[in-house]
């Protein structure tokens, strides 16, 4: 038991991991859909899923329906996890392997991708790539960076499960900073009520005790 602990605090350290690695080390890359990965996903991370189980759900004492549910939600969220981090995974390994060829291609668009009450999660980038349209994935600072650019020269290599990725090339570091700044700026603009939100939540208790516990 103690080693199937010590398993899932490995996994999801090794999912944190490669995950801020992914976003840290690819500028762009596409994002294509693998039914193989989700497989490979699902098994590697069935005992995973069991034992989870099998620790929250005697402690729930719920009903059948809501085992369920939970069972659901845990299964969900390994086999998503595992999958993003293969993808990922991917990712970081080709860039280290595979060979890249530097590429001048025209900036056709640049997008935000807003999903919901999440807000901003990604940037859209669409290039012209061998006289085709090509979309990639990339930071969200890098809408910043893109959104008035009409060309740039980008490192472009194929993925071991076939992506694309790319990694700016002669990309000034300060330029990148002032992506980054101009993010949070947006960031802090969009959700400054956010600040008085926590700063409410932190003076409720001692204002509670001193009004309301006489």
């Amino acid at each position: 038991m103690k080693l199937m602990t010590w398993l899932l605090r490995i996994y999801w350290l090794l999912v944190i991991i490669i995950f801020l690695g992914g976003g840290w080390l690819i500028d762009l890359h596409t994002f294509t859909d693998s039914i193989d990965v989700l497989c490979a996903a699902a098994i590697f991370t069935l005992p995973l899923i069991i034992y989870s189980l099998k620790l929250v759900l005697p402690d729930l004492q719920w009903r059948w329906y809501g085992n369920i549910f939970m069972s659901l939600v845990i299964g969900g969220l390994y086999i998503a996890s595992a999958y993003y981090a293969i993808k990922k995974l991917d990712l970081l390994l080709s860039s280290m392997v595979k060979p890249t060829a530097n590429q001048h291609l025209n900036i056709l668009s640049v997008n935000k991708v807003l999903a919901g009450r999440a807000g901003f999660i990604h940037t859209n980038v669409v290039l012209e790539y061998r006289d085709k349209p090509l979309q990639v994935e990339g930071s969200r600072s890098s809408y910043f960076l893109l959104q008035n650019k009409k060309i740039i020269t980008i490192a472009v290599g194929r993925t071991l499960l076939g992506e694309y990725f790319g990694n700016y090339v002669n990309m000034p570091f300060s330029s990148r900073w002032q992506a980054f700044k101009s993010y949070w700026q947006d960031w802090v603009q969009r959700y400054w009520w956010l600040a008085i939100v926590f700063v409410l939540m932190l003076l409720w208790d001692p204002f509670k005790r001193i009004f309301f516990n006489k």
